[in-house]
């Protein structure tokens, strides 16, 4: 039981004192003639941007070329409340249905529609809904969109 109150009374104090620097720095901000938001623009300016990766393909697998692949995505400025920070990139596949699309400071970013005359979207697999700029999508592993032909 001893052991158990030490360990967590450690914890405590660990935590605590991780907390205290960043609550005393957010004090100092206004006095310093900064704001929250100001802190975060200038974290949000250092960040890089992201390319994220696509494929488009047939039931069969067959990739499928010309393909309207829309993504909405925001990027990090929304963390400052400043401006609404939303955007929605169209991009095209190419002969081997890929696609690929660098987004500035993205906070996240979805597949909104995949669009081809004469085809219907049928799914996007397991990683459909998962958010592109989370550093996962890579080349070598494009998030896949399926279509089908629509029937006449």
């Amino acid at each position: 039981m001893r052991k158990r109150t030490v360990w967590a009374v450690t914890v405590l104090g660990v935590c605590v004192s991780a907390i205290t620097p960043a609550q005393e720095t957010q004090e100092e901000w206004p006095a310093a003639g900064k704001s929250r938001a100001a802190w975060f623009g200038g974290v949000i300016d250092k960040m890089l941007p992201v390319t994220v990766y696509g494929k488009v393909v047939d039931l069969t697998g067959a990739p499928l070329a010309g393909v309207s692949v829309g993504i909405q995505w925001e990027d990090m400025s929304v963390l400052t409340g400043g401006r609404s920070g939303n955007h929605l990139d169209h991009v095209q596949s190419d002969v081997s249905g890929c696609w690929t699309l660098t987004l500035s400071k993205p906070h996240r970013a979805f597949i909104s529609e995949v669009i081809k005359e004469g085809h219907e979207y049928v799914y996007g697999g397991k990683d459909y809904h998962r958010d592109l700029a989370d550093g996962k999508n890579k080349k070598d592993s494009p998030v896949i969109s399926v279509m089908r032909r629509r029937c006449p």
